[in-house]
């Protein structure tokens, strides 16, 4: 399994909450569906969407609950 930098978006108080990937290269950065967050903000993110950014393009993987559902 190949694996992306991905982005977080929720919508929280009205706005677009997004959560940022590692922009440093040799920081891995936690996988979302099974590794503890690092975010001490961040306690349930099964309603955010995820989007990879890959290739060009941005492609959305729907939300983390569903990617969960998905193992």
């Amino acid at each position: 399994m190949r694996k992306g930098k991905s982005l977080l978006k929720i919508e929280w108080q009205k706005k677009a909450l997004i959560v940022m990937p590692s922009f440093n290269t040799v920081i891995e950065g936690s996988d979302v569906l099974k590794d503890d967050l690092l975010s001490p903000f961040l306690k349930d993110i099964s309603k955010f969407e995820v989007f990879v950014s890959g290739y060009g393009e941005i492609l959305d993987f729907g939300t983390v609950n569903k990617l969960r559902s998905l193992e």
